[in-house]
């Protein structure tokens, strides 16, 4: 079983409490894709596709999502999620 860390400042941090429930929802769940390495695993031309499946919402409401997720700085333009790597160290 994969499992990743999620650190107490989720509650409190104004750049994930600021938005609605299901963004946060998604975002988590961008997290357990990114942990069993799913984001990577998807092929480039179908990755947004398989995102959206995964998050089990429409194409429309995927690409509201990156929208926002860029703009807080959540993920690259490739759906990788910004510094992973540094909170999630071995």
């Amino acid at each position: 079983m994969e499992w990743f860390r999620l650190y107490a400042e989720f509650a409190t941090d104004p750049k994930v409490q600021m938005m609605s429930e299901a963004m946060q929802r998604r975002l988590l769940m961008l997290f357990c894709l990114q942990c069993s390495n799913g984001i990577e695993t998807f092929h480039e031309t179908e990755r947004e596709t398989s995102i959206a499946f995964a998050l089990r919402i429409s194409d429309e409401e995927l690409a509201e999502t990156k929208e926002l997720f860029l703009r807080k700085g959540f993920v690259n333009s490739d759906w990788t999620l910004r510094n992973w790597s540094k909170r999630q160290y071995v």
